[in-house]
């Protein structure tokens, strides 16, 4: 298993499963480096699952109702980590105090520490406890030292070992509601000729948990797209989505792009695994230009195991390069959605429509999405994380007045969060019935589009207030239908 220092961090679970659904790359035997670790046991024992393998790799649906439900396990046994290690830090924080106690606070102490030790950890004391018996060994720095080291060993087994037993415990009945919720979705899909782009929506907004019900109260906030096409315009203008045959373009550090140029798609014959770095997949770039995955792209590649295209000549093979050429890398997409009285109605239908796509988005480009609902004040949503909040925003019905200044000052703290949340897709939802603000927040909108942060803009309804555009990458209008 992870260190503790490593083990609450999901970026490591998260590219074992990224690279299985994308490209069905798995350990076909188990990772030395993983050794003990139960999330990932419970990872391979889905993917090595041939009836499983075989329905993710060939079916988006299902591939998509396969990582919803393993990546909410993963977040929901990491999260149990992360609070049983705050449960230990008291433990903790008091071998830290003792490493700093002088002779006379030892003589003092010693007997109720052991006494405390022993409670949690019965037996361990024995030998320490007769060692100290004798008070000239009480100044020996060394045999200190080694007491306090062993007994934080023996808390952080304690702690790692109740966090395998309850990954474990866990493990069978995920699996187990895995296979069923995947059945029943192939059936229901099937049944009611739901189209694929449709249940993606939906199951995106779904947490991980099946629910016919539910699904269809999403499936008709899905269908105001069909009434407003320009919808989907505003989704793929925020996904920076291309057309298929143009160029890959993955970022690898601030300011540049590797373009990869490539050769007609027809020698192409699919997916294999090595350490060619012009024939890598953009997957396997972006790996490479994340700081969190630098060591795990390292490996991979050392190990020859990166994700590479496979072609059917092996003779000529079409001259795949790298260059670079100025950009940014993906940021998240921020939503700043206009929830005041005058948004009641349609206008609130069509921003939540909009909202499901660019979620569904998200989550294919493994981006986050964050919602600012704002009128008086600013309701700020972390979707992918807290998608039970999104239900509680869809009950609300919008009300009150219209302030931006307050939402402007939580978009700019999360553009500045992070160096790569400047490279942000930023829409704003709103009728623009919205007074302006002080300059000082719009010349800061304006620099933050200098410095590489697109800013879109969704009327909805006609006479609004036109000194807003200038401050927008784009701004589009939607005339609202009549029944």
């Amino acid at each position: 298993m992870a260190s503790d220092e490593n083990v609450t961090s999901p970026a490591i679970y998260v590219s074992l499963l990224d690279q299985f659904v994308e490209a069905g790359i798995y350990d076909k035997e188990d990772n030395p480096d993983f050794a003990g670790d139960p999330l990932y046991a419970y990872l391979m024992s889905m993917m090595r699952d041939p009836w499983l393998r075989g329905r993710v790799l060939k079916d988006s649906v299902q591939s998509a109702v396969f990582y919803n439900i393993t990546l909410d396990f993963i977040f929901q046994q990491l999260k149990m980590y992360q609070y049983q290690f705050a449960r230990n830090q008291s433990i903790q924080n008091k071998i830290k105090e003792a490493h700093e106690w002088e002779l006379n606070k030892r003589q003092d102490g010693w007997r109720a520490l052991m006494q405390e030790v022993e409670e949690r950890n019965p037996g361990f004391t024995s030998y320490y406890g007769q060692k100290f018996q004798k008070e000239e060994n009480l100044s020996d720095d060394i045999l200190w030292q080694h007491f306090l080291d062993d007994w934080k060993e023996m808390e952080m087994r304690q702690v790692m070992r109740q966090c395998r037993d309850e990954t474990a415990e866990r493990s069978s009945s995920v699996a187990r509601q895995t296979r069923i919720s995947m059945q029943e979705v192939e059936e229901y899909v099937k049944r009611n000729q739901i189209s694929e782009e449709e249940f993606l929506q939906a199951w995106s907004a779904m947490s991980g948990i099946w629910n016919s019900t539910l699904f269809e109260r999403l499936r008709k906030i899905i269908q105001v797209q069909k009434r407003y096409p320009v919808l989907n315009q505003i989704a793929n203008k925020m996904g920076r989505i291309a057309s298929e045959e143009s160029h890959h373009q993955m970022a690898v550090s601030s300011g540049k792009v590797y373009q990869m140029t490539h050769a007609s798609k027809s020698d192409v014959s699919g997916v294999t695994v090595g350490n060619d770095l012009n024939s890598m997949l953009p997957l396997e770039v972006a790996q490479a230009s994340d700081e969190r995955l630098s060591d795990l792209f390292l490996y991979k590649y050392a190990s020859h195991r990166l994700q590479t295209f496979s072609y059917r000549s092996e003779i000529y093979k079409p001259i795949h390069h790298l260059v670079t050429q100025p950009a940014k890398r993906k940021g998240p997409m921020i939503v700043c959605l206009d929830t005041s009285g005058s948004m009641i109605g349609e206008p609130e239908k069509i921003s939540n429509s909009l909202l499901l796509r660019l979620l569904e988005i998200a989550d294919r480009q493994r981006r986050d999405l964050y919602l600012l609902s704002f009128s008086v004040s600013v309701y700020p949503i972390d979707v992918k994380k807290e998608r039970a909040r999104l239900f509680d925003y869809f009950k609300k019905s919008a009300s009150g007045d219209t302030n931006a200044r307050s939402m402007m000052i939580k978009m700019f703290e999360l553009l500045h969060h992070h160096a790569d949340y400047m490279s942000s897709d930023v829409l704003w939802i709103s009728d623009f019935k919205i007074p302006l603000v002080e300059q000082a927040l719009l010349d800061e909108m304006r620099e933050s589009r200098r410095n590489g942060t697109f800013f879109y803009g969704l009327q909805i309804g006609m006479n609004a207030r036109q000194d807003w555009d200038a401050y927008f990458d784009e701004k589009y209008e939607l005339k609202l239908l009549t029944r």
